[in-house]
């Protein structure tokens, strides 16, 4: 599953052109935690750990919903220092995708870039498609235990 994911993770990045994606995933304690990482920086991700509703993979968790965070947004510069991976990785602009298992959201596909930009209708649609298909994968794992 480990190598699935950051093959999807690695190639949503070139296709869509940003500089970072990540998927987070919520443990057994009720904690979202960034599990699979393409285009780190540093390891800081590692140890971020947040509720649903907390920072941006939280609110995506939370809502079940698409956030968008890019030049579309006023006052975009102070508003990413609302999320540590933002911070963490240098992201000035980000999308935010639910990953859903069946009716339940399992996780969180997050693709950021390091220079302002918005996204486009493409891109995110691009995103969705790769938040599907790695939803399958997580889906079919689950499947073998």
């Amino acid at each position: 599953m480990k190598v699935l994911i950051e093959t999807q993770l690695k190639v949503l990045k070139e296709k869509t052109t940003n500089d970072f994606s990540a998927l987070a995933l919520m443990d057994e304690d009720g904690h979202i935690r960034w599990e699979f990482v393409a285009g780190n920086c540093n390891e800081k991700f590692k140890l971020m750990l947040k509720r649903p509703g907390q920072g941006l993979a939280g609110m995506v968790f939370r809502y079940g919903r698409i956030i968008v965070l890019d030049e579309s947004i006023p006052n975009m510069v102070n508003k990413r220092l609302e999320f540590p991976i933002m911070i963490a990785e240098n992201l000035v602009s980000a999308v935010g995708v639910p990953v859903w298992v069946g009716a339940v959201t399992r996780g969180i596909l997050l693709v950021g870039s390091r220079e302002p930009k918005r996204f486009s209708k493409n891109t995110i649609d691009l995103i969705q498609q790769t938040a599907k298909e790695i939803s399958n994968i997580i889906y079919n794992w689950e499947s073998q235990d």
